[in-house]
């Protein structure tokens, strides 16, 4: 018991330093200084809908890939019906598929993360100027 309590509670927050880290890459791409204190200053009070957001976006690329992989099955398995040799074909396509959706979930992400990033240095940006 004692070493599934340990676990939970070393991956709960090992999850949260993460979360806070998150957005290091896109600091990084700006060329700004400080990325990871950057990083850790912007997501505070954050993670919750950093994860909430990340979820839709998730379960959208799951019913596109969902969609898209019934529609390339369908079509793999009338080409199999077809002929045997026109599998090949089949397998192209879903590779194809694949790559598409490797493609789009790493689109997504980029564009997710920018925006956040955006909104959250922003309303930092006012913070700043409210106080001052």
């Amino acid at each position: 018991g004692l070493d599934i309590t340990l676990g939970i509670i070393f991956g709960v927050v090992g999850l949260y330093l993460a979360f806070r880290i998150l957005l290091y890459p896109v600091v990084i791409a700006l060329d700004q200084s400080e990325a990871l204190r950057t990083s850790w200053r912007l997501m505070k009070g954050n993670i919750l809908r950093f994860i909430g957001l990340m979820l839709l976006a998730s379960l959208t690329l799951m019913l596109i890939g969902a969609l898209g992989g019934a529609i390339v099955g369908i079509l793999g398995f009338l080409l199999e019906a077809i002929s045997p040799a026109l599998m090949i074909l089949s397998i192209v396509l879903w590779v194809l598929f694949a790559l598409a959706m490797i493609v789009l979930a790493w689109a997504v992400n980029s564009k997710i993360m920018g925006l956040i990033f955006l909104e959250l240095s922003m309303k930092q940006e006012r913070v700043l100027v409210i106080e001052s």
